[in-house]
């Protein structure tokens, strides 16, 4: 026993050498901060996984299954912390080690306005470096207790097309086998729709990274504050002192009948993003709603060009 076992192992390395690689780049060119993605790799164990003889089998050769063999290998490899490389690492025995191989990604470039290629320049296992040999790692011993069950990492990214300003990443991974996206500097430029005006884009922006980073109520204030914003200089009430109820009224009499009448309603929605926000009620599928009908309602201004 333990010929098969082994040899699905030695391919499961490989494997989950490859898949880590591959949700790291879906963490970095998806994700948003402080989402994550997983590195359990349940598809490749059970792709890999040997066939489990009969119990009268076992009981015969009196040994561990090929299958929990198997199991046990892979449940050892994926305890180990990543390795931070350019390329996969080996062990003394030329076995793929369990590596975070940082490559290329595709992210938007502010400067090419457009998402263009990123290669790594430099990336550490800050961790690694918190453990370091001699006094200093005495010294530290009582205060960084806590990391000794997760991994921190910085890497940082250049855009290959123009070469400016590096993109730094700050990720996590931990007992619980996910990346998660800790930090960005700088912030991440979010893509908004076409037909928000530019006028009051960063508004809409600022709702949408503050929804995706988990701060939901933050991201409704900033979607009612977009609202507000666009209302007053269409009804030209910038300095004037008056209710939101007051500007988004003034606001729908501006439209022609025939958008007022079928485009979705800022004034509906600005009051359901007030009393949500009043309640301070983190209202996930508001957020989503609002930003659609919105999204919708400028989208008639565009094709009525108004």
């Amino acid at each position: 026993m333990g010929h098969i076992a082994s040899d699905a192992y030695e391919r499961f390395r490989y494997n989950v050498a490859d898949f880590t690689t591959d949700q790291l780049r879906l963490l970095l060119e998806t994700k948003h901060l402080y989402q994550k993605v997983s590195l359990q790799p349940d598809e490749i164990l059970s792709s890999l996984m040997p066939p489990e003889p009969s119990p009268a089998v076992l009981g015969l050769i009196g040994a561990e299954s090929e299958k929990s063999l198997f199991l046990s290998l892979a449940s050892a490899f994926l305890s180990q912390d990543l390795t931070v490389a350019d390329k996969l690492v080996y062990d003394k025995d030329r076995k793929p080690m369990r590596c975070l191989v940082v490559r290329n990604v595709k992210l938007f470039c502010a400067t090419c306005e457009g998402r263009e290629v990123f290669r790594p320049i430099w990336f550490v296992d800050v961790t690694k470096q918190m453990f370091e040999s001699g006094e200093e790692k005495a010294q530290r011993a009582n205060v960084i207790v806590s990391f000794e069950s997760l991994q921190l990492f910085v890497l940082v990214y250049q855009c290959q097309r123009c070469e400016g300003i590096p993109v730094a990443f700050l990720v996590k991974f931990d007992e619980t086998q996910n990346l998660i996206l800790g930090g960005r500097f700088p912030i991440e430029h979010m893509e908004i729709h076409s037909a928000i005006p530019n006028k009051e884009a960063k508004w809409f922006r600022n709702a949408v990274i503050a929804y995706q980073s988990g701060k939901t109520l933050a991201g409704l204030f900033y979607l009612r504050t977009f609202i507000e914003q666009f209302a007053r200089r269409v009804t030209e009430m910038l300095d004037i002192k008056e209710t939101g109820d007051a500007i988004l009224s003034a606001y729908s009499d501006t439209l022609p009948p025939k958008i007022r009448d079928s485009a979705p309603s800022l004034k509906e929605w600005y009051d359901k993003l007030s009393e949500a926000i009043h309640g301070a009620k983190d209202d996930a599928e508001l957020f989503e709603a609002a930003k659609a009908q919105i999204e919708k309602h400028f989208e008639f201004r565009k094709v009525y060009d108004i």
